[in-house]
């Protein structure tokens, strides 16, 4: 549920923040982002961060992914989630029958919706410490699209599952790396 309304250019900074909602106001991402997370249970904080860590850092250790998944699962389990669940629920639920207006039932959901956004953001501050202060100093690989790719099919055993996660993979990296999606797409089927 990024917020959409912002909009920086990603050689300003490498907040993960202000990336993930770069990106994510590209054309077709959200949607590419939506399916994977409702469809094939992918979990977008992970997803981004491996793919802005592959873009800043290059490839990360399989320990570090590792810690990375476990916080950002965990977090998303406990409160990002929860709240998606209810503010989805409550687009569709109010009863004309309560005694309580629509427009206090859509205020309610409104709140509900800036806890999620705020929630989400503090699991892309997390992980943005936790690779970040990882990898101050170390000597790694270049950053590259191929590290984010690998970045992304060692959180995301999803990725070997079939041609449509990949393609809209493709299409997340297409954004991110200004490269035509089809072009991208071939790197996942050269493994």
């Amino acid at each position: 549920m990024l917020d959409p309304d912002i909009h920086l250019n990603k050689t300003v900074d490498n907040n993960l923040w202000f990336f993930a909602c770069e990106v994510y106001s590209r054309p077709r991402v959200a949607d590419a982002c939506l399916t994977l997370q409702d469809r094939d249970g992918v979990d977008i904080p992970l997803l981004l961060c491996c793919c802005w860590a592959g873009y800043h850092y290059g490839e990360l250790s399989p320990e570090l992914l590792q810690q990375a998944s476990s916080f950002s699962k965990g977090w998303s389990a406990n409160t990002t989630k929860p709240l998606r669940t209810i503010r989805r629920d409550m687009k569709t639920s109010y009863s004309k029958q309560w005694p309580v207006s629509e427009d206090s039932w859509f205020s309610l959901r409104e709140q509900v919706k800036q806890l999620e956004l705020e929630s989400e953001k503090s699991v892309f501050d997390g992980l943005h410490s936790l690779i970040d202060s990882s990898m101050q100093g170390l000597s790694t690989n270049k950053p590259s699209i191929a590290a984010s790719i690998r970045n992304v099919e060692h959180s995301f055993p999803v990725v070997s599952n079939g041609d449509n996660v990949k393609e809209l993979l493709s299409e997340l990296l297409a954004a991110i790396y200004q490269k035509p999606a089809n072009e991208l797409r071939s790197l996942f089927e050269g493994k």
